[in-house]
């Protein structure tokens, strides 16, 4: 287009002279036909497409009469062209992948280097250029640079760069990279390369690729033998390299959390025995945070594969099935477990609560067939933090405080106060996310550090559960409430629609009175801001506990949104006995002892019992 507009302004264009600012007009016998371009001076206004510039780059450094400085300036013109994703893609259809990929084999190292520069930077984050890159050996050529000994560690280090670039977030380059003898060559590759820069590029490569295919990953790394490399490269350059120390710690907690088994236990042993020494030189505000130092110190195969909150419905059966939740498997920080006292339990006692993550809702079948529609809860490393037995309503009322926290904070030097910060550690936990107190009766106290479990109710007991309801709108679960009207707000009937009423049909009407009492009473229904208020749902009955995963399946529904995290206790309108069922009396006391916890089945679920409620009866 814009070189048909200049041939037009060309062709429309007179050459006659200008008189008193007036241009002269043209003899009639004068024809003004279409005039000869030379083609050089269009290109040398527009300028040459992007794919002439490409072909003549690539020629130029195939030229063997080109001199070294034209091949370096031809690459450098022709890399800032394949940063474009278009002109990457166009290498393939202007069949440019051959050549290019040759001079990857090209005698003169510089020219080697930058021909793997070209070819990275064209496969980045493009999956055409890379299947392209891959289906015409460019693949298997780096990987024989990388399994190459006497190859220069610049060649290398660019080759290392072309291959994270091919197989990065394209599936079937991974399974050819595995064909290909990838992983054999980046294990040669640590084992024989002492330059820094490469070794960090691998096992940064290493992390990228375990999140991308976790299982098949950290399957190769471990059986291949690259997960022992990394700990002996750790252990050789750990406290020279600071950037190479926190990428392999950073490669292994991936490791271990999309794959718990991939370390063995000698490599595990091995890892304790000097990351301390690691911390002690490089502390946690550089390094890792402390809660992923607390992680490591505490137990290396304690993280697990993380998985989403999904649900399974099987449309094949009759009847139907119940959704099966799965969540993500919670990470074990430095938890204490202190001895927890044997107290006996009255039915003035008053337990603990815990704090729970609301994770949506489901349902189950009782043993007739009944669908019970069932709220989902998950504990978070529920712990106690503090005790407080001071104060007035504790003299009063013999009521103690109980804080407890849930939900490890993550980073917690970027997103808590020093003095929050300094509460926990006195007390030796992970700093929490959520905190919350307690009211409990002396006998049920606990020491610092217990973790509270799902299994601290019991089946069919019943429960209080306190939540926020949805308000404003919210960027992360987008919950439209706010300010509303008194129809949507109270459920008012609103004006007439017709016959007189004009531009008020929702209004509340009257809100006063006459001049006696001359006021609007207080707590009069009027509009204003809906929810965003604490809401309790008294007496909800729990179906069912999962040991395993730590969750409480809750009868019937709660306010809050899913992710929300709400207060569970025992039921306070059913008081002592009347709260938990018979068969469970007394209830766990102060709450479960890990010894019986160890015993207990993976699921706890109430009886339901009675008669069938779909069986007719019989006049």
């Amino acid at each position: 287009m814009e070189k048909k507009i200049l041939e037009w302004a060309i062709n429309n264009t007179t050459n006659d002279s200008v008189e008193g600012g007036q241009q002269q007009p043209v003899p009639e016998d004068k024809e003004r036909g279409p005039k000869k371009i030379d083609p050089e001076i269009i290109d040398a206004i527009l300028g040459q497409s992007d794919a002439v510039r490409m072909k003549e780059a690539i020629n130029a450094i195939a030229d063997p009469d080109e001199t070294m400085e034209n091949k370096t300036i031809a690459f450098d013109n022709l890399e800032m062209l394949v940063e474009h994703v278009d002109n990457a893609n166009d290498i393939e259809k202007m069949n440019l992948w051959p050549k290019l990929i040759s001079f990857v084999s090209l005698p003169d190292t510089s020219l080697r280097v930058q021909a793997l520069w070209v070819c990275g930077t064209a496969v980045q984050n493009n999956l055409k250029a890379q299947k392209a890159f891959i289906d015409q050996g460019g693949l298997r050529v780096a990987l024989d640079l990388l399994k190459n000994t006497n190859e220069d560690a610049e060649v290398k280090s660019k080759a290392v760069y072309a291959v994270s670039g091919a197989i990065k977030h394209y599936k079937p380059a991974l399974v050819q990279f595995e064909k290909e003898g990838g992983y054999e060559a980046l294990l040669a590759l640590l084992q024989t390369s002492d330059n820094l820069p490469i070794l960090r590029k691998t096992v940064f490569l290493f992390n990228t690729l375990v999140l991308q295919n976790p299982d098949v990953v950290a399957k190769n790394i471990g059986e291949k033998g690259l997960s022992r490399q990394m700990v002996k490269i750790l252990e050789q350059y750990g406290e020279q390299d600071e950037d190479l120390t926190h990428k392999i710690l950073t490669t292994f907690l991936t490791l271990l959390q999309n794959s718990p088994k991939s370390l063995s236990p000698i490599e595990t042993s091995e890892l304790k025995k000097f990351l301390p020494e690691l911390k002690k030189k490089y502390g946690s505000d550089t390094m890792l945070s402390s809660e992923e130092w607390g992680k490591w110190k505490c137990d290396l195969y304690s993280l697990s594969v993380g998985k989403k909150f999904i649900g399974t419905y099987n449309k094949d059966s009759n009847r139907p099935h119940m959704l099966f939740p799965i969540f993500r498997e919670l990470p074990t920080a430095n938890l204490v477990s202190p001895i927890i006292p044997e107290q006996k339990w009255t039915p003035d006692s008053i337990r603990l609560g815990v704090l729970a993550r609301k994770k949506g809702m489901t349902a189950l079948w009782d043993e007739w067939g009944v669908r019970i529609p069932v709220t989902v809860f998950q504990l978070e490393h529920c712990q106690v933090i503090q005790v407080v037995s001071h104060g007035p309503k504790a003299q009063r009322e013999n009521i103690i405080d109980i804080q407890i926290g849930c939900t490890d904070r993550r980073r917690p030097e970027r997103y808590m106060t020093r003095a929050l910060i300094g509460h926990f550690r006195k007390v030796g936990l992970a700093p929490k996310q959520y905190v919350e107190l307690f009211h409990v009766t002396p006998d049920a106290t606990l020491p610092v550090g217990t973790e509270l479990k799902a299994a601290h109710f019991v089946p069919g007991q019943f429960v209080d559960v306190q939540g926020t309801t949805q308000s404003v709108n919210n960027f992360l679960y987008r919950i439209n409430k706010g300010f509303q009207g008194v129809m949507k707000r109270w459920g008012f009937k609103g004006l007439p629609a017709s016959h007189g009423t004009s531009l008020a049909h929702r209004s509340g009407g009257s809100t006063g009175q006459r001049t006696d009492p001359g006021k609007v009473f207080k707590g009069k229904k009027m509009a204003g801001r809906m929810g965003g208020k604490k809401h309790t749902s008294h007496n909800l009955q729990v179906i069912k506990i999962d040991n395993e995963l730590n969750c409480l399946y809750i009868k019937g529904a709660v306010a809050g949104y899913a992710g929300e995290i709400v207060r569970i206790k025992d039921a306070i309108r059913k008081k002592g006995v009347l709260a938990f069922p018979k068969d469970a009396l007394p209830p766990p006391f102060p709450t479960i002892q890990p010894k019986v916890l160890s015993s207990m089945p993976r699921e706890l679920i109430a009886k339901t019992g009675g008669t069938d409620p779909f069986l007719i009866k019989e006049s």
